[in-house]
């Protein structure tokens, strides 16, 4: 039984490391709004339209989705993209479409989609 015991205590490590990384369980769209608001700000981008955030429920788990319209520069939005990858609590850029801009030299209009993943029933 000391050998189910530490391989339990193992276990239930490991569970509380991967629910380290998810975003928290109560109020998570307005978590998910704030982190992209929070990411755009510290790259200077100039955000022209976000979208509500969609909520799908896929087997026992809530798949959070934010489309986000903005201007920005080549190297503004490598930032951007870089800051909100590398976010402890799992974001994802699931999709990116760039325009360049006519008018202004070195701009881009930037459609990009951010998507995490939190457990429908959180503990």
């Amino acid at each position: 039984t000391a050998q189910h015991a530490a391989r339990y205590l193992e276990l239930e490590g490991k569970l509380n490391a991967f629910y380290s990384t998810l975003p928290p369980s109560e109020d998570t769209e307005t978590w998910l709004l704030n982190g992209v608001r929070d990411a755009i700000k510290a790259e200077e981008i100039f955000m022209t339209s976000v979208s509500p955030v969609e909520t799908k429920i896929y087997g026992g788990f809530k798949l959070l989705t934010l489309q986000v319209q903005c201007r920005a520069k080549f190297h503004q939005l490598g930032q951007w993209v870089a800051r909100l990858e590398r976010s402890p609590k799992l974001l994802h850029v699931s999709n990116l479409q760039m325009e360049k801009d006519p008018t202004e030299i070195g701009m881009n209009t930037i459609k990009l989609t951010v998507t995490t993943v939190v457990p429908e029933a959180f503990r």
